[in-house]
């Protein structure tokens, strides 16, 4: 009794079968750097919590409302000298970029000039950014650092408000 199996593979088939696997191989690889971009660009401060200086009023970005004001924003301090929004990343984390939506209904000057400071322990800070001018869209690119908090602060009186703060790799 023969053995039965498989018939041997033509040239063409073999090239195809290589083809394949070539493609599929191509694919995975794709998909990794893919998944390694999405894991680069991945909002850092999306489960941050966070406090503020002061509050002026409890806002509902959800509802697009603060203080019965139609708005988007999601913190409002009270008007004060040097007021500022510190996220907590829960432990310390390396970026070098950190995005900010300022308001756009009204007041955009009051976040001006912005810094983006950085700390370990809530404690001490260091500046790694400035911007002097009034803005809708700021991102704040500087050497990659790594820290646990991240505080927005206007070096003036003012009060503060902003729609969203990004923090990424």
């Amino acid at each position: 009794m023969e053995a039965q199996g498989n018939p041997p593979q033509s040239s063409f088939e073999r090239q195809q079968s290589l083809l394949i696997g070539v493609t599929l191989g191509t694919l995975l690889g794709l998909a990794a750097v893919a998944n390694a971009r999405v894991a680069l660009h991945r909002d850092l401060a999306r489960n941050a919590s966070w406090r503020t200086s002061s509050t002026f009023a409890v806002c509902q970005p959800a509802a697009h409302s603060c203080a019965s004001a139609p708005t988007d924003i999601f913190f409002h301090t009270q008007e004060e000298d040097s007021p500022w929004l510190e996220l907590d990343l829960k432990e310390p984390r390396t970026f070098s970029e950190v995005r900010v939506v300022n308001r756009s209904d009204c007041c955009a000057e009051r976040a001006q000039p912005l810094v983006v400071e950085l700390s370990d322990d809530a404690k001490q800070w260091r500046e790694v950014a400035r911007h002097d001018q009034v803005f809708s869209l700021w991102s704040a690119r500087f050497a990659s650092q790594t820290a646990r908090y991240v505080r927005l602060r206007v070096p003036r009186k003012t009060a503060f408000h902003l729609v969203s703060v990004q923090v990424y790799r």
